[in-house]
């Protein structure tokens, strides 16, 4: 998949050869904010209903699917200003006993020292 515009109307590219129908229902309800390759592949989103942003924040990756991040748009920065802005932190976040979860405590206390905490 591949991202496309990132305006109001039509953030993915979402056309039926790129994607499953249901991959496009799951994709068309978020409004990418944070991208984590510059594409579509893996990114934070807020939920949309109605044309409206939700409170919830979602995180999209094409081999997951969306999960419900479970923060607020206060929370994700504070999440992310706690990580220092590890790469995939949301990851560690959503499942705490994966291998990004060990990098995190692994490296953060060796750069950043040991007050360093993790999400």
């Amino acid at each position: 998949m591949h991202s496309t515009s990132h305006g109001a109307d039509q953030p993915f590219d979402t056309t039926p050869e790129r994607l499953h129908a249901d991959e496009v229902a799951e994709l068309s309800c978020l409004k990418p904010f944070d991208l984590f390759h510059n594409d579509a592949k893996e990114l934070a989103a807020f939920r949309v209903a109605d044309g409206r942003l939700l409170d919830g924040l979602a995180h999209y990756r094409l081999v997951t699917g969306v999960s419900d991040l479970r923060l607020t748009l206060d929370g994700y920065i504070e999440e992310l200003v706690k990580s220092r802005g590890f790469m995939f932190w949301q990851r560690a976040r959503l499942w705490p006993n994966g291998s990004d979860m060990k990098e995190l405590t692994h490296f953060l206390p060796q750069i950043f020292g040991n007050g360093s905490s993790t999400p």
